[in-house]
């Protein structure tokens, strides 16, 4: 097992020199251009989400199997500093209504999250695999805008990125044992999940905007989905399975079939895409985004 250095929310601030250091970092934080601190808000909500995606992975991976329950352990503990560091980030740096923040994160949570997969261990371990890739490249992308802006805010996202890579490759090394075991359930999980990965807070206010803003800046949307799962079928060698049965052979076809599915849907996502305004209380000021249109 690679050992990895543990960090806390508290590694990533000199205490010593906090106080003087203050309005060094609420300077830096606020150079951020407003759709950086948007998608940034966005992602930390999703860390945010950590009771609702623990309670939906402890019944889908059934952790009374010894080995994944310490797993989930590991895996919620880990979670848990994330959202720690960014709302200890926002907090310090004073980037965000707070109010506004927290009383979104309580409905994100207040909502919950039932997706189709609970009780289903190879669906479970499909969806993370996406997820965790989802989450490492949102990160990531975030991170490289911020560079110019706020080089702690870059080593922030850049040391979660690092634990959604590690995370990543869990459940990408435990599905290719389940297609190893047992290859045509696997492959018919897998052409049922990753056509789309299923995310919370959907219903809520502005989430749409939030998300066009995401996809204005090349930080998530489905071209990068496409990249990951492209990436997963070529990891998992799925093309070049053998010895399937019908149903198995089935799925293989549709798997590969994915990429070019959802390339397709983003053309027509993006001629479609018409530009408005809208305004997000969770900036001070209450602002006016534009998106544009196609």
């Amino acid at each position: 097992t690679r050992k990895r250095k543990f960090w806390t929310a508290s590694d990533m601030f000199d205490g010593a020199d906090l106080p003087q250091k203050i309005t060094e970092l609420r300077t830096h934080a606020a150079s951020l251009p407003p759709d950086i601190k948007i998608v940034l808000f966005m992602n930390m909500v999703t860390e945010e989400g950590l009771p609702m995606f623990t309670r939906a992975l402890a019944l889908g991976l059934e952790p009374k199997l010894s080995a994944l329950s310490k797993w989930l352990e590991l895996w919620t503990a880990e979670e848990k500093s994330h959202g720690q560091i960014l709302d200890r980030y926002a907090f310090v740096t004073n980037l965000f209504q707070m109010t506004a923040v927290e009383k979104y994160v309580f409905e994100y949570l207040r909502i919950g999250y039932n997706p189709k997969w609970i009780y289903q261990p190879y669906a479970t371990i499909a969806y993370a695999l996406m997820q965790e890739a989802a989450t490492r490249v949102s990160h990531t992308n975030v991170a490289k805008l911020a560079r110019n802006h706020d080089q702690l805010l870059q080593k922030i996202l850049s040391r979660i990125a690092g634990d959604e890579e590690f995370h990543y490759q869990f459940y990408l090394e435990t599905y290719r044992e389940i297609i190893n075991l047992d290859p045509n359930t696997a492959l018919e999980v897998a052409s049922s999940m990753w056509p789309s990965i299923e995310m919370p807070g959907a219903a809520q206010a502005n989430f749409e905007n939030y998300a066009r803003v995401a996809n204005q800046l090349k930080v998530y949307s489905l071209p990068q989905y496409q990249e990951i799962v492209t990436k997963v079928i070529q990891l998992l060698n799925i093309g070049s399975l053998t010895n399937l049965n019908d149903v198995g052979q089935k799925a293989q076809s549709a798997i590969m079939a994915i990429p070019n599915r959802l390339e397709k849907i983003s053309e027509r996502i993006h001629i479609s895409l018409k530009s408005k305004t809208f305004n997000t209380d969770i900036l001070f000021g209450n602002p006016q985004i534009i998106l544009p249109g196609a």
